[in-house]
């Protein structure tokens, strides 16, 4: 330990006293470890740091599965989980909670938020003490009790003003005032880590404050026992496990379903653990995360590489002038091992400095991170990136591979120093001769270039990786589902967060289109549940009548946003679709055109009576169909709680569309008259004879002035051109942000690169400045002598470039599969990608060759 202290000491006084190498090694090695530390941190507070509260061992979900189909699961409801939770012997504690959208009042506008509907013991049930005040009472928790009291969350009551006494006052929720009893504590948003509700509601009010997407087709109550909506959590008794409460879980749903076979009948109760990025009433799992940590990582660590091959460069360089410090350390009787190790710890102390600095680089990164991604999603972000003792032994960690990678080649070659030339008088003779093609050439020249060649392959890989993510953010940026969204207008609406009834929301939507038809510059208006490209889906499973019914009152509901990519195609003759509900002339009003029957009827746009009807589009008639006319078909599809199929008959069919930004192949979809599927949230499509972008931008504030006049109290959440919808789309956004993060890797490595060439060439023309004399002295020109310096340089980076083609088509491949559905060779970007890393060498090389033609011939035979 002393002698490490000793060499420690040496190191650091070495630094302070190179501090223009200090500086660039410390910069350099910043970079290259600040970006892993902060890959590290964000990964860490994702996936390793624990939930605030119990252990997440203790923590469970538990899931009701149909035993007759695969994969199919259901919530449970009230009278359901009560029996659940009087088992003292399986649980600890068993919670219940189920989510929904509402308006919050600011003032004279309204917001909407994600809320938990939660029973009273959700907050024992994780171990989480609230910040301030109580959590709900046994009364409140009462289905039908609808005592209005909500618990803020920790960036709620931040926004709010974060006073300790909100406690007791007011907010107003769809129009209605509710008393705030507590406030959650920082970090804590349920089971989930990144994001968090706005607040939480007792279940108590449950059948006022729940909407459309939660109750669809579940009777009117949540006292009903068939009313099957919330997703139970359960907390463990301590040491016992998954495993060892399975039985007893199955004997109990074997028992429910004895005591009411109705509501019941085919269920199992199983467990899981719980997701940390999604809420669901299936089991889900976050292996979504470690693909996106392998994939960051590999960038960081490409990054980390690169640094460390330009440091070990720099090294490399620094050796040459210590030389006869070690010769002398090796002829007093030194040992090589100590020359390496004290080597070794003056990388790690340079490590250290650039560990320092790389730990503000990641704090402010990952805080960038999470403000943007607060943008961009309708609920509270909350992701708690502050540096732990995880993320402090990573960065460790991370410094002592940066000096292993960087310092043990130069270490080991100083080691090797042979004593005696180094102490002769003609060692600066020797050296100079042995530089023009002696033993340093083949010691020094080739470990140089495959360090520089090192560096050029993994920033080409970098660069393409940031090719392909800056493509798709540009391709994305100007996508289509299938119909143009350069021109139009939206606006999202919902009248029930303003406390409106379905018959004064039905009401609303009529006056409200009426006046949209009638404005001047518009040409048609309609209206939709589901937006391409919007945050939500809802799906149907569709078949054609008459086939047996795949489940029995079941359904899936899960927290999302922008919905799965994929449907289930797993039965045939069933088929996954999109099902939005949609008014009069939605199809003529978003341009997608309608190749077989007819579109919806306005009084379908109003009336539910008549024979229950839908539209399809191309993608859905060809699964269930094939070359058959659908027009005039039946098909189906099942109710939750309902024993008995819709039954449709398809009157129309309209051209196939994108339901997501980054589907690769179009979704089907099942159109429904919003007359017989009322939804209270709608978006209203207008489109406009406008003759210009700008001028459809400038209809917006009397658009807006049209929906406050007809009623104020409805909160407009969004209104907004097309193209302003796209643009601030949450997968574009991942997608840019995605190009931007590895645009900055790939320009760290490029900047490195081209400084690592740039060394190299800038030291070989120091070592040949007496030849390069001695050519300019004879007759040779300035660009004899660049094109010498260059043919090196183009060589080096050639070679370096070809080794980056290789390993750039295979990481370009897995990169592409992941945005675009196919690996093909993508050679645009690799090309464009090793022209910019050569074109970067070649400046590199070429300043150090411009500045070899101004050496005197004169001053050079003096060197």
């Amino acid at each position: 330990m002393a002698t490490f202290i000793q060499d420690l000491r040496f190191g650091v006084r070495l630094l302070v006293r190179q501090r223009g190498f200090t500086a660039v090694a410390a910069l350099v090695l910043a970079l290259g470890i600040g970006a892993n530390t902060a890959v590290f941190s964000l990964v860490n507070a994702l996936v390793l740091k624990p939930r605030p509260g119990a252990p997440d061992a203790e923590l469970a979900g538990v899931y009701s599965r149909d035993r007759t189909q695969a994969d199919e699961y259901r919530g449970f409801s009230y009278p359901n989980y009560l029996d659940l939770r009087a088992r003292a012997d399986l649980f600890r504690s068993l919670t219940a909670h189920t989510f929904s959208l509402v308006g919050l009042g600011e003032g004279e506008a309204t917001r909407r938020v994600f809320i938990d509907i939660a029973t009273a013991n959700f907050f024992d049930t994780f171990g989480v003490p609230l910040l301030h005040g109580r959590t709900f009472s046994a009364d409140e928790e009462r289905p039908g009790a609808d005592i209005a009291v909500t618990i803020l969350s920790y960036g709620a009551w931040q926004r709010m003003g974060g006073r300790t006494d909100l406690v007791g006052s007011q907010i107003r929720l769809n129009g209605r005032q509710f008393t705030v009893i507590g406030v959650a504590p920082r970090g804590f948003g349920g089971s989930m880590v990144l994001v968090s509700p706005d607040l939480w509601v007792p279940t108590g009010v449950y059948d006022t404050i729940s909407n459309d997407f939660v109750r669809d087709g579940l009777p009117a109550t949540m006292a009903d026992r068939r009313h099957h909506t919330l997703i139970l959590i359960a907390r463990l008794h301590p040491g016992a496990t998954m495993t060892s409460v399975a039985s007893g879980l199955e004997t109990a749903g074997v028992a429910l379903e004895r005591a009411f076979p109705g509501e019941n009948k085919d269920q199992a109760l199983t467990m899981a653990p719980l997701a940390r990025m999604s809420v669901s009433t299936s089991p889900q799992t976050d292996s979504e995360l470690g693909v996106l940590a392998i994939l960051l990582f590999s960038m960081s660590g490409l990054v980390l590489l690169v640094a460390s091959l330009n440091l070990a460069n720099m090294l490399l360089a620094r050796g040459s002038s210590r030389r006869k410090e070690f010769a002398i350390r090796l002829a007093l009787g030194g040992s090589r091992l100590r020359v390496v190790r004290q080597l070794l710890t003056e990388g790690f102390a340079l490590s250290l400095v650039g560990g320092v600095l790389a730990t503000f680089v990641a704090w402010w990164a990952t805080r960038l991170v999470g403000t943007s991604l607060a943008s961009r999603l309708p609920v509270t972000i909350q992701l708690d990136a502050t540096p732990d003792g995880r993320v402090l032994i990573a960065t460790v960690l991370f410094c002592l591979a940066s000096a292993v990678l960087f310092g043990l080649g130069p270490a080991w070659r100083q080691a090797r120093t042979d004593a005696v030339p180094e102490l002769k008088e003609q060692a600066g003779e020797m050296r100079g001769r042995r530089s023009a093609g002696g033993l340093l050439a083949r010691l020094r020249v080739p470990t140089r270039d495959l360090l520089v060649m090192g560096q050029l392959a993994l920033s080409l890989v970098t660069l393409t990786a940031a090719g392909l993510f800056v493509r798709a953010a540009l391709e994305s940026a100007t996508a289509d589902p299938g119909f143009s969204l350069d021109r139009g207008i939206v606006a999202n609406v919902d009248p029930s967060l303003g406390g409106r009834s379905t018959a004064q929301t039905q009401r609303y939507y009529e006056q409200t289109l009426a006046r949209l038809r009638a404005m001047p510059g518009v040409q048609s208006a309609s209206f939709t549940s589901l937006l391409a490209f919007g945050e939500f889906t809802e799906t149907e499973e569709v078949q054609r009548a008459g086939a047996p019914l795949r489940r029995d009152a079941s359904g899936s509901k899960s927290m999302s946003f922008g919905g799965d990519t994929a449907g289930d195609e797993k039965i045939p003759g069933l088929v996954e679709s999109v099902a939005p509900s949609v008014g009069a002339d939605y199809f003529k009003t978003i341009g997608l055109a309608v190749t077989r029957g007819r579109e919806f009827l306005p009084n379908e746009e109003r009336s539910a009576s008549g024979t229950r009807i839908a539209i399809i589009d191309e993608t859905l008639a060809s699964k269930l169909f094939g070359a058959e006319n659908p027009v005039g078909q039946l098909v189906q599809f099942s109710k939750r709680q309902s024993p008995d199929p819709v039954v449709l008959q398809v009157v129309g069919v309209v051209a196939g569309s994108r339901h997501q930004l980054l589907e690769h192949e179009m979704r089907p979809h099942l159109y429904l008259p919003y007359g017989q599927e009322f939804r209270s949230a709608m978006y209203l499509h207008v489109r406009t004879g406008a003759p210009s972008a700008d001028a459809e931008a400038a209809m917006l504030p009397a658009i807006r002035r049209e929906l406050r006049d007809l009623d104020p109290a409805v909160p407009i959440m969004a209104l907004e051109t097309l193209p302003m919808f796209r643009d601030r789309n949450f997968e574009l956004w991942t997608l840019r942000a995605g190009a931007n993060v590895f645009l900055a890797f790939g320009a760290v490595a490029l900047f490195m690169a081209a400084i690592g060439i740039y060394g190299v060439k800038a030291y070989v023309v120091a070592r040949r400045t007496r030849e390069i004399g001695i050519r300019l002295a004879l007759g040779a020109t300035p660009r004899n002598v660049i094109g010498m310096v260059l043919r090196d340089g183009v060589g080096l980076a050639a070679a370096g470039l070809t080794l980056g083609l290789l390993l750039s088509v295979l990481a370009g491949g897995a990169i592409r599969g992941l945005l675009f559905g196919d690996s093909r060779f993508d050679a645009p970007v690799v090309f464009g990608a090793a022209f910019v890393l050569g074109a970067a060498a070649l400046v590199a090389s070429w300043l150090p060759a411009r500045r070899a033609t101004r050496i005197a011939a004169t001053m050079a035979m003096r060197t």
